[in-house]
């Protein structure tokens, strides 16, 4: 035990033990004394008696080592009658350590003994936080691997140790992993087996070969199942597929899967062998019979001709087919030929006149029977298998028996035919033609198909709209007519055909010939054309028109018309223009109750008329006005055509007129020719240049100039594109004295130009460098607007903000929360405000995180600065860097982050 005695002294102190010392160590129980002397020689004593007591306390510190998500839990072991006391000021057997250092625990024994233990923890970090990663639900029959990462050391459920476990039972399984700082963490995940699918199959056979084999597939477990056959399909049954084996991969929940085989057998169709019979030549008397193997009974037969039987007879030479069907649908098609000589025949029976219309000759082909042909009758010749007749008169019957070399009965050719005419006139231009005057129009022919040689063409002009001729008044080689005025009628529709015909020994159409040819006609009308010469007169401004033309000046004009079919006619236009002239006495001022005379003079106006806007006759009249008016006189001549002109007479009272006027001090107000520069009441009096008498009476006050202050002014021109313009009521701390003052920019700012609003009262600042951010400087003067004096001039320190974003570096980051009322608290958002940033206060929301990214302080919808608490009135943060978050609404979401520093709170 250690025993220690109070006080200072000059000399040791000196025990019963022989110890000296004002501290010593007791190693025995016993009665011990100690005896003081002080400077003054004299003597004290003091005694302890120290018990048996026991042996000292051996505590041990148990807990992480490292600050795990900013905090270490701490435990000493061991029981006793006091709490332990620990070097941070905390008593208990655990306690919580919040920063990293070296810890130190005091603990008392019920015998008074004491004894320390140490524990130093490590700054650490965030606690672990793993997850358990593998497949929570493998296939029943399997295992799966469960792994919780990287870590320093591992606990699983059923206290397996190691990164990964392998799981092959279904349950919850949990980690508990320790990190290199001793920090734990746990995660926990539930296993489920899945059962796998229990695919069946039932499948039907390939009936004759034609891959119309079905596997029909039935699975049990749960759904939903993926399928994969042996063919790369991945439909849960197939169809039309041939015999073969197939094998199935059926997928259900979580990848589980089984396979399945199914067999699909091959059935046979039937297999048909015919037997054909001739037919003898041109008869009906041939057979085909059938012979049927293999297949599903029973057979069901369709042949070509729609017969049903198993076998045909009666049928002549030819090809036939037959489809044979089993019971199971397979079928068998196959052909056979019925041999046969084929009946004898005759083709396309052509008539050819050979370009004439006289006689024709007949011509077919021969067929079937057996050659050589032979004719029977009429009169021919047969060359191969064509025959040709002899020359037959167009309009006479007649008639060919054909037979063969085999005797099949002979085939008979008959009938009759007519040659028709071959004469072809051409056609014309059926687009209608119009002929002027006496001029002559050639219409458009076509010719049509060579005429014979006997045929001869003309053209004639007529009066028939068809192809038949009417009334022929002229004919040409040519399709070329002019009008004939014996006979014919301008306006009328005639008609220009080509005619084509036999020669009738001179040189023209034979309008008897039968194969006589009219073309239908082109129309053609026929219409006269004029010449005459028109007078005319119309006044000046006016128009006179000759067809689409318009005149408005004197001469002569030859103006060529066309009518509406486009013929031509001119018409010799001698046109006059009147423009008559007036002149009347210039305007006049009189004196009221003087008489006027007003005289018009007019030139170029035969036979003129005068006409006065008041009662008068002549060229002149005289007034006597009691009032100024405009008068205006008209002339007329003896076309119509007019002129006009007016004069005013302004009439001048005997006036007074009364003037209050203001003039600035040094100025002077002059009426006529008189000025006057001081305050007071004047009469002047003054006479017109007509001679009339006026009176002015002036009322005239001096006004002082007044002194004017102006002074300077910071503004601020907020952040953002769309501003295009401020305006600031920069005098508003001006000393004005109630002038009529105006404001004038006498120095423009370097990024924007400046000038005064429209009443001259407040600046407008417009920024021009859209890029510039910083203080922008102008000057303005004050002046009185109404008498000149001194002007004042002041400077205006504008202030183009930054973005909010960018002015974050420059917010004080930095607070010393102690309480003495300087720099306790972190207000960023009042810095924007004091700079003039227009924010939403109740929009703005702030938060403070600490370096484990802990939030530790909140505002949202109510801000509030922070000053270094954790809220709500909660413990002072510890000293060191934060990171704050500031979120403003200023139209769109806006986020200021930065560090803020905190001093003085440990």
């Amino acid at each position: 035990a250690t025993l220690t005695v109070s006080g200072n002294y000059p000399t040791p102190p000196q025990w019963s033990n022989t110890a000296t010392g004002p501290t010593i160590t007791a190693n025995t129980a016993g009665l011990y004394t100690v005896t003081v002397t002080d400077a003054n020689g004299c003597t004290a004593t003091a005694t302890q008696t120290i018990a048996p007591g026991g042996p000292a306390p051996t505590p041990q510190i148990s807990g992480s080592t490292a600050l795990c998500s900013g905090s270490a839990t701490l435990t000493v072991s061991g029981s006793y009658p006091t709490p332990p006391q620990w070097s941070n000021n905390a008593t208990g057997l655990t306690i919580t350590a919040n920063t990293a250092g070296l810890y130190t625990v005091t603990v008392t024994a019920a015998n008074g003994c004491t004894a320390t233990a140490t524990q130093t923890i490590t700054p650490g970090g965030p606690a672990p936080t793993p997850q358990i990663t593998g497949n929570l639900m493998p296939c029943t029959g399997s295992s799966t691997v469960l792994s919780a990462g990287a870590y320093s050391a591992y606990t699983w459920t059923g206290n397996q140790s190691g990164p990964t476990l392998t799981v092959n039972a279904q349950g919850t399984y949990t980690v508990t992993v320790t990190d290199l700082n001793g920090c734990t963490g746990t995660d926990q995940v539930q296993v489920d087996f899945l059962p796998a699918p229990n695919p069946t199959t039932t499948q039907t056979p390939d009936y004759c070969n034609q891959t119309n084999g079905t596997v029909q597939l039935n699975v049990g477990g749960p759904g939903p199942f993926g399928f994969l056959w042996s063919t790369g399909s991945s439909s849960q049954n197939l169809t039309n597929i041939s015999a073969g084996t197939y094998t199935v991969t059926v997928t259900g929940q979580g990848g589980c899967s089984a396979t399945a085989t199914a067999i699909v057998a091959a059935v046979a169709g039937p297999s048909v062998s015919p037997t054909a019979t001739p037919a003898s030549c041109g008869q009906t008397d041939g057979a085909v019979a059938l012979g049927i193997s293999g297949g599903t009974p029973n057979f069901t037969f369709l042949w070509n001709t729609g017969a049903t039987a198993q076998n045909i007879t009666a049928v002549p030479a030819g090809t036939y087919t037959v489809t044979v069907t089993d019971a199971a649908g397979c079928s068998q098609t196959t052909t056979t030929n019925v041999p046969g000589p084929p009946a004898l025949a005759t083709g396309i029976v052509e008539e050819d006149c050979g370009g004439g219309d006289a006689v024709y000759v007949v011509r077919f082909p021969i067929s079937g029977g057996t050659p050589p042909y032979m004719l029977v009758s009429g009169a021919g010749t047969i060359t191969g298998n064509q025959f040709e007749s002899q020359p037959i008169f167009s309009g006479v019957n007649y008639s060919f028996s054909i037979s063969d070399a085999a005797g099949c009965p002979a085939v008979v050719v008959n009938g009759i035919h007519s040659c028709t005419c071959v004469t072809d006139a051409g056609t014309m231009d059926s687009a209608p033609l119009v002929v002027c005057g006496n001029d002559a129009e050639m219409a458009q022919y076509f010719p049509g198909q060579p005429l014979p040689s006997s045929a001869v063409l003309r053209f004639a002009l007529h009066l028939g709209s068809g192809n038949q001729l009417q009334n022929v008044l002229a004919w040409n080689t040519s399709p070329e007519f002019g009008f004939i005025s014996n006979g014919m009628v301008y306006g009328a529709t005639y008609y220009i055909s080509a005619i084509a015909g036999q020669d009738d020994g001179f040189g023209n159409v034979n309008l008897a010939d039968p194969c006589l040819d009219v073309s239908v006609g082109t129309p053609v009308r026929f219409f006269p054309t004029y010449n005459s010469s028109v007078p005319a007169v119309i006044c000046k401004g006016e128009t006179y028109t000759v067809g689409t033309e318009s005149f408005d000046s004197t001469g002569m004009y030859t103006v060529p018309l066309q009518s509406i079919h486009g013929c031509d006619s001119v018409i010799v236009l001698n046109l006059e223009v009147r423009d008559p002239k007036v002149l009347i006495s210039k305007d006049t001022t009189i004196c009221a109750g003087n008489p006027v005379t007003l005289t018009a003079q007019s030139s170029g106006c035969n036979g003129c008329k005068y006409s006065w806007s008041v009662p008068g006759a002549g060229n002149s009249i005289q007034l006597s006005p009691a009032s100024s008016e405009v008068y205006h006189i008209t002339v007329t001549d003896n076309q119509g055509c007019t002129a006009t002109a007016s004069a005013s007479v302004q009439v001048e009272p005997d006036k007074v007129i009364n003037i209050s006027a203001v003039i600035c001090k040094g100025g002077a107000f002059k009426v006529g020719a008189q000025s006057f520069t001081k305050a007071g009441d004047y009469t002047v009096h003054l006479n017109s240049v007509a001679g009339c008498d006026s009176t002015v009476n002036l009322l005239l006050e001096v006004m002082e100039a007044q002194a004017l202050i102006a002074v300077g002014d910071t503004v601020f021109y907020p952040p953002g594109q769309g501003i295009s313009e401020r305006v600031f009521d920069v005098a508003a701390n001006d000393s004005l004295f109630g002038a009529a003052w105006r404001i004038r920019i006498t120095q423009q700012p370097q990024a924007g130009q400046a000038d005064s609003t429209d009443d001259g009262r407040r600046l407008r600042y417009r920024l021009l460098n859209t890029a510039f951010r910083g203080i922008d400087v102008l000057e303005y003067e004050l002046c009185d607007a109404d008498c000149q004096g001194p002007c004042s001039r002041a400077r205006v320190w504008v202030v183009v903000q930054d973005d909010i974003e960018n002015v974050a570096d420059s917010l004080v980051n930095t607070i010393t929360p102690n309480g003495d009322g300087f720099n306790d608290v972190f207000d960023p958002l009042q810095e924007y405000l004091d700079q003039q940033y227009i924010v939403p206060v109740k929009q703005a929301t702030l938060s403070i995180f600490n370096r484990w990214g802990e939030r530790v302080f909140h505002t949202d919808g109510n801000y509030e600065p922070w000053d270094g608490s954790t809220g709500n009135g909660g413990r002072k943060v510890p000293q060191g860097a934060y990171y704050y978050v500031l979120q403003l609404d200023v139209g769109e979401k806006i986020v200021v982050r930065g560090t803020v520093h905190v001093f003085g709170t440990e």
